[in-house]
C-alpha cells in the first residue's frame, strides 16, 4: 500500500475537518450572543438525539455491559467530553476562532506524542507526516494572518492619507 494513498477513512477525516472548522467558527459566533452553558447543553442535546436516531436506524440495540465498562463510558462522557467541551465553549468567548482552532488542532499532535511516550506505541512515518502537516498548517495560518493584518493597516494608512 502506498504511503500517501487516500482511502475512505482519509476522505471521512477530511469531511470531519471541514465540520470541525465550521463548528469552531459557529461556536465563536454564537458564544458572543448567547450563554455558553446553554449553548453547550443545546449542542449535547442535539448530538444525543441524533446519535440515538442513528443507533436505532443502523444497529440493533443491545445493552450488555459490565459495570467497569459503564463507569469508563460515564467517565469519558462527563470529563473528556462534557467538561472539556463546556470549558472550550466558555473560553472561546474570549479567544478568536483562529486561536481556538490552532489550540484544538494540536490535540492530535499531543495525543500522538503522549501515546509514544506513555504507551510506548511505535512512531510511524505516517504519524510524523501527520504531525508535520498540522504544524505547517498552523505556521501558514499564523503567518498569513500577520501578513493580512499588515496589509490592512497599510490600506487604512493610505486611505487616511488620501483624505
Amino acid at each position: 500500500m502506498p504511503i500517501l494513498a487516500i482511502n475512505f477513512g482519509d476522505f471521512l477525516t477530511i469531511i470531519c475537518a471541514f465540520g470541525f472548522a465550521f463548528h469552531i467558527f459557529f461556536t465563536g459566533e454564537f458564544v458572543k450572543k448567547h450563554n455558553p452553558i446553554v449553548l453547550t447543553v443545546v449542542q449535547f442535546s442535539v448530538a444525543t438525539v441524533l446519535s440515538l436516531i442513528v443507533q436505532i436506524l443502523f444497529n440493533e440495540i443491545k445493552i450488555e455491559a459490565q459495570m467497569s465498562s459503564i463507569m469508563g463510558v460515564l467517565y469519558l462522557g462527563v470529563f473528556s467530553t462534557t467538561v472539556a467541551f463546556l470549558l472550550q465553549t466558555v473560553c472561546q468567548k474570549d479567544v478568536s476562532e483562529t486561536k481556538s482552532a490552532i489550540i484544538l488542532s494540536l490535540e492530535s499532535v499531543f495525543g500522538t506524542i503522549l501515546s509514544v511516550i506513555i504507551l510506548h506505541e511505535v512512531l510511524t512515518i505516517r504519524m510524523v507526516i501527520g504531525c508535520l502537516v498540522i504544524f505547517c498548517a498552523i505556521i501558514i495560518s499564523e503567518t498569513k494572518l500577520s501578513f493580512l493584518k499588515k496589509d490592512k493597516l497599510k490600506v487604512k494608512k493610505r486611505q487616511n492619507s488620501m483624505k
